[in-house]
């Protein structure tokens, strides 16, 4: 470990592994949530971590993730974690990002921005999202432990492009998906309104697009609190 006094402090650490560790984070004055991952209330347990070329200057921590698996109270597992981070009070970039859980699998560049880390706890509205998807796989089961208003929805979706904006008003650049047996999407879209499905707005800008009446009937989405 390497320490530097002066205006803000610098330090530096070669490597830090953790095997079967558990970790918690309360802030006594704020309520607790019920549903989905509760940033003031964070329960981390079987963690397991390989970090090289850690460095803390200021509020702000880069290092270099090779794997981090861990649990959360939530039931929130992630089986792998690996990206070269970049974390402060204001934002968290990761670069050659790749996320595995029992379900999903990213791979991407991205860059989230927000007031301070209680944002999270309003991820669809208080969490700004920039992100350029290489071929992925994503479960929407795992999006509901960020934004408890979707739990129910498990559409598993294959993708790649650009988001940026927003989970109650993202934009989609050069965005391809697949989902079900034959639905197929290629161009730009803007989506607005989540997580309320009944009041969302999606204006799309088409190059390429096949659907079939099977894969429209089996989307579970959210109406009044409800799955339909």
């Amino acid at each position: 470990i390497q320490k530097k006094q002066g205006p803000d402090w610098k330090i530096w650490v070669g490597s830090l592994a953790l095997t079967d560790n558990s970790f918690s984070y309360k802030v006594q004055e704020e309520d607790t949530i019920e549903t989905g991952i509760d940033f003031n209330n964070l329960v981390i347990t079987s963690l397991n971590t390989n970090i090289s070329n850690i460095t803390i200057i200021g509020d702000s921590i880069i290092a270099d993730i090779s794997s981090l698996s861990c649990r959360e109270k939530s039931g929130f597992v992630l089986n792998k974690f690996s990206a070269l981070s970049v974390v402060s009070a204001s934002g968290i970039k990761a670069y050659n990002l790749h996320i595995i859980t029992p379900n999903t699998k990213l791979s991407a560049n991205i860059q989230f921005s927000y007031k301070d880390f209680s944002g999270f706890n309003d991820f669809i509205n208080d969490v700004n999202i920039h992100a350029i998807f290489r071929p992925s796989r994503f479960d929407l089961s795992d999006l509901a432990y960020f934004a408890p208003s979707l739990k129910g929805m498990d559409e598993k979706i294959n993708f790649a492009g650009e988001l940026k904006g927003k989970v109650s008003n993202i934009k989609g650049k050069n965005f391809k998906f697949l989902y079900g047996k034959s639905t197929y999407f290629l161009g730009n879209f803007n989506v607005s309104g989540l997580p309320d499905i009944d009041g969302t707005y999606i204006h799309f800008n088409i190059k390429d697009f096949l659907t079939c009446q099977q894969d429209i009937a089996s989307f579970k989405y959210i109406s009044q609190n409800q799955v339909q």
